[in-house]
């Protein structure tokens, strides 16, 4: 039951995310739109949040309440409101590279295969690696001062989609 469960947790987060990325393909092509671009943005913020619950329920046999839900959910719309049209991918605002970089490093302790158990699916401790290091990058380029054109900007945009991808 629990990895069913936990499957259905990262494919939605993988639909957020799609929706996320999306809106940075909207905000370019229709700038006009740039209201709506917030509220898509919260949509990674929910799957940065969706990627621990999964890895909970890979782990613990957790599954989504009501009062989760509705946390994550203000936690995503805050995220959103606080940040402007402009601030997505690596302007992303401190505070939410924190948070969702510590789910995804979560996530990732979650997935590791504890040494009690006798064998462990395929693949745990490469996603588990590869959760880890995504949010470890992603809170650590908070700290890293990238102009648009720069070399620092095109390294930390590789990181990142390397380590999504590699999830």
């Amino acid at each position: 039951g629990n990895r069913a469960r936990f499957f259905r947790y990262l494919v939605w987060a993988w639909g957020l995310f799609v929706v996320s990325k999306g809106s940075y393909i909207i905000q370019h092509f229709f700038p006009a739109a740039e209201g709506v671009i917030p509220l898509l943005n919260a949509a990674g913020s929910a799957g940065d949040l969706l990627i621990l619950a999964a890895g909970l329920a890979f782990r613990r046999d957790y599954r989504l309440r009501w009062h989760h839900v509705a946390l994550g959910v203000a936690y995503a719309v805050l995220s959103s409101l606080l940040s402007t049209p402009l601030e997505s991918g690596i302007e992303m605002p401190l505070l939410r590279r924190v948070v969702g970089g510590s789910a995804l490093i979560t996530a990732g302790v979650a997935f590791w295969p504890w040494r009690s158990t006798a064998t462990s699916p395929r693949g745990c401790r490469f996603l588990s690696i590869s959760f880890a290091l995504w949010g470890l990058s992603r809170m650590a380029t908070g700290f890293v001062v990238a102009p648009p054109d720069s070399v620092a900007f095109v390294i930390c945009t590789t990181a990142l989609t390397l380590f999504y991808f590699l999830s």
